[in-house]
């Protein structure tokens, strides 16, 4: 299937970070939208009665809350960098959405870090940011006014592969703040305020009943204050099982090409962003909208396996800085162009969408008309 993407960059920053900061502002538009509606109602309570102000306040309170959460997390949490940028590296470590727990996997996306080539996981921030290449391209500071503290959320039982003077090196540098963070999205959030939105006219209605049912006054309004939350909370959990988990295979090339390990050498294209979601600042692919496992030179005797196929060496030699520029470029050329329009185009004629082989289950093309005598 192809990428998922409900986020989109913003191009101006409103200070805000952190989850209550969010939680904040959903609740700002479900009061609005509360007032909103008990003054629509109360236009009409000539008509159907204190219902109206009642139904009117409760389905703008519903529907602004869930609209305000995924206009806050899609729209206000990615400040754009660049669109459509390219990056080959070893895969160090991943964090599938399953690794989530409590509140925090309400965010399912799937993400990865990489050693960004031709590094190695001990190579320090400066080293990397002031390589000249894809370090200084992706990593460095852009936003000097804000934090930037790189990826703070190295998992601990990666780090705890290593220990001393190497797993504090390896945190600090290339193999672990200063790598690159790539994300897959996932669809809770968008099910969580599809089906919020959808079930606004239920709650409303839940609200009216149970205001009537209690009595109009203080506990009329606070029995339907309950139904509301109630049906706030069962559209919430719908949407919560209904999101599917973000994976690499969305965002693969050849969705046939099996599943990525760490240590593989991967190239993916996608937007850069800086995440100021996080307090802390970090940099990050997000969406991925293509990846491809690097498996060295097809028909190569010694063809590396995916682990070993990104090269890595001492950049102060001009002779290997000039192997690992080519060997980016190409990789990140030849993925633009296995992504391209007419290279989709041309995989879904007839003649290439053979399964088995060619000769099997292939066709041949039309032939061009015979050209006028």
């Amino acid at each position: 299937m192809p990428y998922q993407q409900y986020t989109h960059c913003t191009d101006s920053y409103d200070g805000m970070c952190g989850l209550l900061p969010d939680l904040w502002y959903a609740l700002g538009h479900a009061l609005v939208g509360a007032l909103i509606g008990s003054g629509l109602g109360a236009l009409l309570s000539g008509i159907f009665g204190p219902g109206a102000v009642v139904f009117g306040a409760a389905f703008g309170f519903t529907y602004g809350f869930f609209d305000g959460l995924c206009d806050r997390f899609h729209n206000h949490r990615l400040l754009c960098i660049e669109h459509d940028q390219c990056a080959v590296g070893k895969i160090v470590f991943q964090e599938p959405a399953s690794a989530k727990s409590g509140f925090d996997a309400i965010d399912n996306d799937y993400s990865l870090n990489l050693l960004l080539t031709p590094h190695v996981s001990t190579d320090t921030r400066d080293s990397v940011r002031n390589d000249g290449l894809q370090g200084y391209h992706l990593l460095r500071q852009r936003f000097v006014d804000l934090s930037y503290q790189g990826y703070v959320d190295v998992p601990s039982d990666y780090l705890s592969r290593f220990t001393g003077d190497i797993g504090t090196a390896i945190k600090e540098g290339a193999g672990g703040k200063w790598s690159l963070h790539c994300e897959f999205e996932g669809s809770r959030l968008h099910y969580i305020c599809s089906y919020g939105e959808g079930f606004a006219p239920l709650a409303a209605a839940a609200a009216v009943g149970a205001y009537f049912a209690c009595g109009d006054g203080l506990w009329g309004l606070l029995c339907a204050l309950l139904a509301l939350l109630l049906i706030m909370l069962i559209s919430f959990g719908l949407g919560w099982a209904a999101g599917g988990d973000g994976s690499p295979a969305d965002s693969a090339v050849d969705p046939n090409s099996g599943s990525v390990e760490d240590g593989d050498c991967i190239v993916v294209s996608g937007d850069l962003v800086y995440d100021a979601g996080h307090c802390e600042g970090w940099h990050e692919i997000h969406p991925v909208k293509y990846l491809q496992k690097i498996e060295g030179a097809v028909g190569d005797p010694d063809r590396p396996s995916a682990a070993q196929a990104c090269v890595q060496g001492n950049l102060d030699d001009p002779a290997f800085r000039s192997i690992a520029t080519d060997f980016i470029n190409r990789w990140c050329e030849q993925l633009k162009q296995a992504a391209g329009a007419r290279t989709k185009a041309a995989q879904q004629l007839p003649e290439n969408r053979w399964y088995l082989h060619p000769a099997i289950d292939g066709c041949e093309p039309p032939s061009p008309p015979p050209a006028p005598a």
